[in-house]
């Protein structure tokens, strides 16, 4: 079995796709259509070759006998006329059975924008929630990667990530690799407590500007006047996701606080996109836990660190 990645940028537009495609498939980038002898020596004409998406992914999943395991990540920046052309070719190479498995990641975003590249897209994928991870899962996440790679995660350790992290799985991953990272380059054969502490200061800097990026698409969707109130909303119920009776009259409270006053219903869908807010089998909670308390620090005056 083979697994290969197909990066967000191959999915932004149909012009990349193809050129990811056809490199994926081993076909030349151009050819060489005609020649003409000039008076000053000889030119030649170039064209592209036909892009033909569903053939290009055939021919991929078909350069090795071994079945290929398909990995495309970050979904959620799937433009609508490259995503139905790729799904339409996944359709085909499904129906002819090849020995090929597309796992498609990305924010809670994701499905409403796989959905935009056609009806039938949905139908073809099997949809796993992941949200935030309880805390047991967290300690797993990092301990049993450690384990099998021959570093052991100290207990001590292990809790320190995992409270950092408050259970956002992209932080679980972030953290865990960083204290990794620092306790191999001191050379000794466990992560201790000290390495985890060196890992958090090592990449708070990238979450930092992960909040940032947060804020500047906020204020790109004109939407980030409500985020002080909805972290001191979630701050005052100690963090208890909301219930789906009680996420509508807050949409129209937080709405109306909008300049010009908003739309609920595309409010929620906006903070859902933005990661702000995740709907799970509690409630609707939010995102990225940390981020809501950087807001609050931020709207408080204090200082914008992670």
């Amino acid at each position: 079995m083979r697994a290969e990645e197909l990066p967000a940028e191959c999915i932004e537009s149909k012009g990349e796709l193809v050129r990811c495609l056809r490199e994926r498939a081993g076909l030349a980038e151009e050819r060489i259509t005609g020649a003409q002898v000039a008076g000053f020596g000889i030119s030649t004409a170039l064209s592209e070759p036909t892009p033909d998406i569903p053939e290009m992914l055939l021919r991929w999943i078909e350069l090795d006998s071994s079945p290929l395991v398909l990995l495309l990540d970050e979904a959620h920046v799937i433009h609508p006329e490259a995503g139905g052309a790729f799904f339409r070719a996944v359709q085909r190479a499904t129906a002819r059975e090849l020995p090929f498995l597309l796992i498609a990641a990305g924010t809670p975003d994701a499905p409403r924008r796989i959905r935009a590249c056609g009806a039938f897209t949905e139908r073809m994928l099997q949809r796993v929630g992941i949200g935030r991870l309880a805390r047991p899962e967290t300690l797993r996440a990092l301990v049993e990667p450690a384990r099998n790679s021959g570093r052991p995660l100290e207990d001590r350790a292990a809790g320190r990530l995992a409270a950092e992290s408050r259970d956002y799985p992209f932080f679980v991953q972030l953290l865990g690799r960083a204290a990794w990272d620092t306790a191999a380059r001191s050379g000794t054969g466990r992560i201790a407590p000290e390495h985890a502490e060196a890992g958090i200061a090592a990449v708070a800097p990238e979450i930092g500007e992960l909040y940032e990026e947060r804020l500047d698409e906020a204020r790109s969707r004109a939407v980030e006047s409500v985020l002080p109130s909805l972290a001191a909303r979630f701050h005052r119920r100690g963090g208890r996701p909301l219930s789906a009776l009680e996420v509508g009259p807050l949409m129209r409270e937080l709405a109306a606080e909008t300049t010009p006053p908003g739309d609920p219903s595309r409010l929620l869908e906006t903070l859902s996109d933005l990661g702000v807010l995740w709907r799970s089998a509690a409630g609707w909670e939010p995102g990225i836990p940390s981020f809501i308390s950087y807001v609050r620090r931020i709207a408080a005056g204090g200082t914008p660190r992670p």
